[in-house]
């Protein structure tokens, strides 16, 4: 049966206390996927202007999705009690990780680019967002928001090669208290960016993001309830039992676990043999009246 609803009806079954958290969760991953893959372009020669090989663009790149498997880990386990503080957590790495990669070319240091983006594969938020599409999101809306969040990861990889073509034409020097002199081009600008961007969503988290009624994993533990409880094993036993053995005589007293059905069927051959056995009887009567 094909299902008429309207997107905007369905969105109308999420909580309102919960539209406005799924929108950060997604924007997260978005940015996240983004800061996958704005260095690219760029890796590879931000690797010889600190001066080492290029072959180490490919651990700058694939440094952060390593040790985003181990924070996985923890922020599966976290969610299940709160989920504000991982994803504030996840922003702060975030843009510390962004910082020290870009911060690295004015101390042309390859170890401190590599920590930087060691730390942004700890703060990595996806497993966050994806749970929070599993707790938080009803069943009727839980398609349309697993869509989202595929276009959201989708997006993400693609723009992040496109905005390092467009940061690689703006180069600047500025100057930071107690820091000293940094600079801004090509290999610098993406992780400069992107810590731009984490720092505006982490403040935004810190003052908007409010704990989510967990609406989905309620609901799902509602149709558990169902499915385990006795009646609807009984009506399960009986639906099968209706289908599998037709022209069945079955039992009144029908218990919670089990239906006991007696063919009837099974009681024929003893009739009929009963019966052959009086038709014997009467015919050898009727002879010895004979004789």
């Amino acid at each position: 049966e094909v299902d008429h609803t309207s997107l905007s009806q369905k969105i109308k079954l999420l909580k309102p206390e919960n539209r406005f958290p799924l929108f950060l969760n997604l924007l997260s991953c978005f940015l996240f996927m983004m800061n996958n893959y704005i260095i690219e372009p760029s890796s590879a020669y931000y690797a010889e202007a600190l001066g080492s090989s290029d072959a180490l663009s490919g651990i700058m790149v694939g440094a952060a999705p390593w040790f985003a498997i181990a924070s996985a880990i923890v922020y599966s386990y976290w969610t299940n009690h709160n989920y504000k503080q991982p994803i504030l957590l996840a922003g702060i790495l975030q843009f510390i990780g962004n910082l020290m990669y870009s911060s690295a070319y004015s101390y042309k240091s390859i170890e401190m680019c590599l920590i930087g983006r060691a730390i942004t594969g700890l703060g990595a938020p996806r497993v966050i967002n994806r749970r929070y599409v599993a707790d938080a999101t009803p069943f009727e809306l839980r398609t349309v928001a697993s869509a989202s969040f595929g276009l959201a990861t989708a997006l993400g990889a693609a723009l992040g090669p496109g905005m390092a073509i467009i940061l690689d034409r703006i180069e600047f020097e500025f100057y930071i208290p107690l820091v000293g002199e940094h600079y801004f081009n090509g290999m610098t600008g993406p992780g400069y960016f992107m810590a731009l961007n984490w720092f505006i969503f982490t403040i935004t988290i810190l003052l908007t993001f409010s704990e989510p009624t967990r609406s989905g994993l309620d609901e799902l533990k509602q149709r558990e309830d169902v499915m385990e409880s006795p009646s609807s094993k009984r009506n399960a036993l009986l639906e099968n039992n209706s289908t599998s053995y037709e022209g069945t005589a079955c039992d009144a007293n029908i218990l919670d676990d089990a239906v006991v059905c007696l063919k009837s069927t099974d009681t024929l051959p003893t009739t009929s043999q009963n019966d052959s056995e009086d038709d014997c009887s009467v015919s050898s009567d009727t002879e010895d009246d004979k004789l």
